[in-house]
């Protein structure tokens, strides 16, 4: 009984061991590190964010200017604007920020609806874009509502 005390003993002091000597391998700070990794990894995500809203937005540019010349689609331009400003809100904003960039949507959309409106007139579109343009300025003004009650999610 008393050799298996002792075994039992010695069992444990090499387990209490190695977990001391497994603690001092590990690197000052790792821990601290392992944050500031993710931090970085936060900081990435905001500049590819950041990077993918210019170039929406000038792929958006680009759309508008063709649906004005008639060479593209209401579809081709509605999703580069969703696209714009669903991206945009995903980065990290204060309320007022979201706020305004969902303002801005409702702007660029009601600028499209306009101009659809204009198309239409001329018999250069159908009413179903129309339709589909004021659906797509509602759409941004729930985001907008969203963002002033503080209940957007994307």
């Amino acid at each position: 009984m008393q050799l298996v005390s002792k075994r039992l003993l010695v069992s444990s002091m090499v387990v209490l061991c190695c977990g001391v000597v497994a603690a001092q391998r590990v690197p000052k700070g790792e821990i601290g590190n392992q944050r500031l990794s993710s931090e970085q990894s936060g900081t990435k995500i905001e500049q590819l964010l950041g990077r993918r809203v210019s170039l929406l937005r000038q792929m958006e540019s680009l759309y508008v200017a063709q649906y004005r010349a008639g060479q593209t689609s209401l579809d081709d331009v509605e999703q580069a604007e969703v696209a714009v400003y669903r991206t945009d809100l995903q980065r990290k904003h204060a309320r007022a920020e979201q706020i305004a960039i969902a303002q801005q949507w409702v702007n660029s959309v009601s600028n499209v609806q306009k101009l659809t409106e204009a198309r239409s007139r001329a018999g250069l579109v159908t009413q179903a874009e129309t339709i589909k343009a004021q659906a797509a300025v509602v759409e941004a003004e729930i985001v907008l509502e969203r963002a002033k009650d503080g209940s957007l999610r994307l």
